[in-house]
C-alpha cells in the first residue's frame, strides 16, 4: 500500500526498527496461540509453568512493541504531515497568481486539511495491520504443523478470499476518489456562503438559489459517494468474514473425519478462533488504509500541480541594496487574456502602453469591467503578460529580478487581505505605530502590543485605514491603491487625496491609484482612461 511505503521511506534508517516492532507483535501472539494449545494438554505442573512464563514473557513482547510501534508510526506519521505542510506552504508562495487563481484555494485548503487528516487516522492501522497479519501468517504454520490438510484447506480458503477481496475492493477506490473530488465541490460553494455572507443576507433570491440548488445537492452528493464507497469497501470485510466462517465450519465439521487425533482438530479450532480478532482488525484496518493511499494520490497530484506551476526565483532579496525607482517603468505592448475552463478566451486586457514616472501620482480611471484591476496586477507583476514587456529604469523586467521589481511596491487591492501582525517587519518602532493609528482615528479601537495588532475586526473603512497604516510602515518606492477611498467617510476620502496621496509624493514616492472621484483629478500629474480593457486616452495634469 501506497501510505505503508510512504510510512517505511520516511523511517529513514529506523525503517527496520519499525519493521522490526510491526513484527515481533504477530509472532509473540502465535507464540501464544501455541503455548496456549500446548498447556492445554498438559498435567505436569512444572512443564506448565515453564509454559506459563513462555506465555507472559509473549504477552510483554506484544505489548511492548505494540507501544513501541504505534508511538514510531504517529511520530512518523506527523512529520511527513509537517513536511508535506511546510514544502506545499513554499510551493504555494512561488505561485503566480493566475496558477493560484486556476488551482484555487478551496482545492488546496481541502487537501490540506482533509487528506492530511486521513493521513493521521490511518497510522494506527499500518502497525495493527501489519501485526495482524503477521499473526495470521504465525498462526498458518503452527496448523501446518498440527496437520498439512487443515493448513492445505486454509491456504485454499484464505487465497480465495484473498483473491475476492481485491475484486470487491477494484471499484472502491475510484469510488473514494470520486468522493473526495465531489467534497472539493462541496466546500468551494461552501466558501461562497461564507465568503459571500453579506450579499447573500442582502439578497434573499441569491441566498436560496445557492444553498438549495448547489449546497445541499452538493452535500447530498458527497454523502451519496461517500456512501457507496463505503459499501463497496465494507462489502470486501464481508466477504473475508464469509470465507472465515467456512473455514471454521470446514475445521469443526469436516475435517475432524480425515484426522486421525480429535485434540488435533481442537486445537486447530482453537487457533482459528483465537485468530479472529486479528482478521477483524485486518477487515477493518483495510479499508481506511485504502483512503489514505486516496490521499496520497491526491496530495501528490496536487503537488505536481504546484511544482508545475510555481514559476517564480527563489533568488533571495536578503542583503540586498533596496530595490529603488529613479526614472520610470515603461509598460510597452503589454496584454493579458482570462482563459476559460473549455480553453476560450473570456476577456483581454491590452496590448496596452504606459510610463509611470518617479515621483508622480497617476489615477486609473475607467468603468466596471474595464480592465482597471487587471492592468494594476501587471503593473506590479501579479500577472504575467501574454506578450508585451516592462522596462524598469532602462532594464527589462524578467523572471530573473521580478522579485526585485516586486519589492518597488506596496499594494492595497480592493479585496485586501488584513494580516494580524507586520509580517517582515521586524525593525517598527512603536511610537511610529501608535502615531499612525492617531493619524489614521484607529487609536480607539486598535492597539499593538505583543507583535500584534489587538483586532482585525472593524469596518471596511477601518479595515482600509490599517492596511493603509501598515502600507505606509513598509515604506517602499511605489503605492499602489484600488479604489481605497470607496469605503471612507468624505472627511476621511479629502483627507486621502489632498493631504496622504500629496503627502507621499512630496516624500519622494511614486503613486498610482484606480479612483472614480472625478472631483479630485487635480491632484494627479496624470489620468489614465480605460475602456475595454484598452488605455484608450491619457491626460496629463498641469
Amino acid at each position: 500500500m501506497k501510505f505503508a511505503r510512504l510510512m517505511f521511506r520516511e523511517a529513514g534508517e529506523g525503517r527496520h526498527w519499525l519493521i522490526l516492532s510491526s513484527t515481533i507483535p504477530g509472532l509473540a501472539m502465535g507464540v501464544m496461540i501455541a503455548v496456549v494449545n500446548a498447556a492445554s494438554g498438559i498435567s505436569d505442573d512444572g512443564r506448565k509453568m515453564q509454559l506459563l512464563g513462555l506465555f507472559i514473557a509473549a504477552c510483554a513482547a506484544n505489548q511492548y512493541m505494540m507501544g513501541y510501534a504505534f508511538r514510531t508510526t504517529t511520530r512518523l506519521t506527523q512529520q511527513v504531515v509537517n513536511r508535506t505542510r511546510v514544502r506545499f506552504a513554499e510551493k504555494i508562495r512561488n505561485l503566480s497568481l493566475a496558477s493560484f487563481e486556476e488551482i484555487g484555494q478551496s482545492r488546496i485548503s481541502t487537501a490540506l486539511s482533509r487528506d492530511l487528516q486521513t493521513l493521521s487516522e490511518a497510522t494506527s492501522m499500518v502497525v495493527t495491520v501489519m501485526a495482524s497479519t503477521l499473526m495470521l501468517t504465525a498462526a498458518a504454520l503452527y496448523v501446518a504443523y498440527l496437520s498439512y490438510a487443515a493448513f492445505a484447506v486454509t491456504i485454499v480458503i484464505v487465497g480465495a478470499a484473498i483473491y475476492f477481496y481485491k475484486r470487491s475492493q477494484a471499484t472502491s477506490r475510484p469510488a473514494w476518489q470520486d468522493a473526495t473530488r465531489a467534497e472539493e465541490g462541496f466546500f468551494k460553494a461552501l466558501g461562497h456562503l461564507l465568503g459571500g455572507f453579506k450579499e447573500t443576507k442582502m439578497n434573499f433570491a441569491r441566498g436560496d438559489d445557492l444553498l438549495n440548488n448547489y449546497i445541499v445537492p452538493a452535500s447530498r452528493n458527497v454523502a451519496e459517494l461517500k456512501i457507496e464507497a463505503d459499501r463497496r469497501f465494507n462489502a470486501g470485510g464481508r466477504v473475508t468474514t464469509v470465507f472465515f466462517h467456512t473455514l471454521i465450519g470446514i475445521m469443526v465439521f469436516a475435517l475432524p473425519n480425515y484426522l486421525e487425533s480429535g485434540p488435533v482438530s481442537g486445537r486447530i479450532v482453537m487457533t482459528i478462533v483465537f485468530v479472529s480478532g486479528a482478521l477483524e482488525g485486518i477487515i477493518e484496518g483495510l479499508p481506511l488504509l485504502a483512503k489514505a493511499d486516496v490521499a496520497v494520490d491526491n496530495l501528490r497530484r496536487l503537488e505536481r500541480e504546484l511544482s508545475a506551476a510555481a514559476r517564480d526565483s527563489r533568488d533571495a532579496l536578503l542583503g540586498r541594496p533596496p530595490a529603488a525607482l529613479v526614472d520610470s517603468i515603461s509598460l510597452q505592448g503589454v496584454a493579458y487574456s482570462y482563459v476559460d475552463a473549455d480553453g476560450s478566451t473570456s476577456f483581454t486586457v491590452g496590448p496596452s502602453d504606459l510610463t509611470i514616472s518617479a515621483g508622480t501620482i497617476t489615477f486609473i480611471v475607467g468603468g466596471n469591467g474595464s480592465g482597471k484591476s487587471t492592468l494594476l496586477k501587471l503593473l506590479v507583476k501579479l500577472y504575467e503578460p501574454a506578450r508585451g514587456v516592462f522596462v524598469w529604469d532602462g532594464q527589462d523586467v524578467t523572471e530573473h529580478n521580478a522579485h526585485k521589481y516586486r519589492s518597488l511596491f506596496t499594494v492595497i487591492f480592493s479585496d485586501f487581505h488584513l494580516f494580524d501582525r507586520l509580517y517582515g517587519m521586524d525593525e517598527v518602532e512603536t511610537g511610529q505605530i501608535d502615531t499612525l493609528l492617531k493619524e489614521m482615528e484607529l487609536h480607539d479601537k486598535v492597539s499593538f502590543a505583543g507583535g500584534k495588532f489587538s483586532t482585525t475586526e472593524l469596518s471596511t473603512g477601518q479595515r482600509k485605514r490599517l492596511a493603509m497604516m501598515v502600507a505606509r510602515l513598509e515604506n517602499r518606492p511605489v503605492y499602489v491603491f484600488d479604489e481605497w477611498a470607496a469605503d471612507q467617510d468624505p472627511e476621511f476620502r479629502r483627507y486621502y487625496y489632498e493631504v496622504l496621496l500629496r503627502g507621499l509624493k512630496a516624500q519622494g514616492h511614486t503613486v498610482v491609484a484606480i479612483t472614480h472621484d472625478d472631483r479630485y483629478f487635480n491632484v494627479a500629474d496624470r489620468v489614465v482612461f480605460m475602456e475595454e480593457g484598452r488605455v484608450t486616452r491619457i491626460e496629463d495634469k498641469p
